[in-house]
Order: C-alpha cells, then structure tokens, then sequence
C-alpha cells in the first residue's frame, strides 16, 4: 500500500473512530462502545444493536466507521470473509474509488471532495460544520501521518509540500536537508 494512501486511511480513522488509547479496529459508532470480536460485523453477531441518531439509525463500526449494509454488501460478493483490521482496510480502499489517484498524487483537497459522500467528517468539514477541523488541519493530519500533499502554488502549479519533517526528539518542525 501507498505511502499517501496509509496517510489518508489514518486521517479516515482520526475524524470517523473518534479513538483515544483503544484500537480502532474495535470500535463500535465512534467510540461509543468497544467491540470485542472481528469475526464479523457487530450487528451480524449481535454483539451491536443499531443507534438510533434523530430520524435515522447507524451501525458504524471499526477504524473507517464501515455500516453493516455496506459490509453485509461486500461480504455477500465475497470481497471479505470477516470484520478483520485486512477487511476493514479492504474495504476502506475500494471505497476510496476513483480519489485514491488523487491520494496517491498528493491532491488531498480532490479526494476529499470525491470521498465527503462515503464519510460523513469530510462533508462536515467542507461544510463548516465539524467544530475546529478545517481542509487545512486535515492536510496536517495526513501529513502527520506520513503523507505528502501537493499544495497549490500562486502560479497555478502542484509542489509538494514535503519541506518540512517533524524531528522525532522535539516534535518541532525542521527544514530538511539535502
């Protein structure tokens, strides 16, 4: 797996599981509850019940908050056999689609844009409506990470911003050198 693409799966992770010191695999609607087996989906083994949220309902669960109807859907076509952290980050990759050539490119803004209909954080950020988290914490984030975005230059071109690296001792940002 890409570089950028692992970035970006850990940015899914960050804004959907909600995670602090629990894996995120294991969690059930946003670290709501911790789910105890990857043998299959939380409701399918009813481990889970469904959530009622205002007029709707969830079974988000995992790393990438994957609902059962989209795992009961993936599962069915024999793409995967259980809920593993392999399933969960394989499923997470198909659905990235068509943004995984502008994750691998570094486009980070386009493949939100391209994902905010699978994921609900990315409509609410593009929106405004997800708190403190803007594109620009999310570009952060990925680069935190481990990916590198391009970002637009005035000239209208693609550079990416790979000239700065967290130095591991400080966590202060430093030039790399050449």
């Amino acid at each position: 797996m890409e570089t950028n693409t692992k970035a970006f799966l850990k940015l899914i992770t960050f804004l959907e599981a909600n995670w602090k010191g629990v894996d995120p695999y294991y969690l059930y609607y946003g670290n709501k509850y911790k789910i105890t087996t990857l043998k299959d989906h939380p409701i399918a083994t009813g481990e889970a019940k469904y959530i009622p949220i205002g007029n709707n309902k969830t079974s988000a669960s995992g790393a990438y908050q994957i609902v059962y109807k989209t795992y009961k859907s993936y599962k069915e076509k024999g793409f995967v056999n259980d809920f593993s952290k392999a399933s969960q980050d394989k499923i997470a990759i198909d659905l990235l689609g068509r943004a995984i050539n502008n994750i691998e490119q570094g486009h980070i803004e386009k493949a939100i844009e391209q994902v905010r209909n699978i994921w609900e954080a990315f409509d609410k950020i593009l929106l405004g409506k997800y708190g403190k988290i803007t594109i620009k914490t999310c570009i952060e984030k990925f680069k935190e990470f481990g990916g590198i975005p391009m970002i637009k230059q005035k000239d209208g071109s693609y550079q990416p911003d790979g000239d700065l690296t967290i130095n591991s001792n400080s966590q202060q940002p430093k030039k790399k050198t050449l």
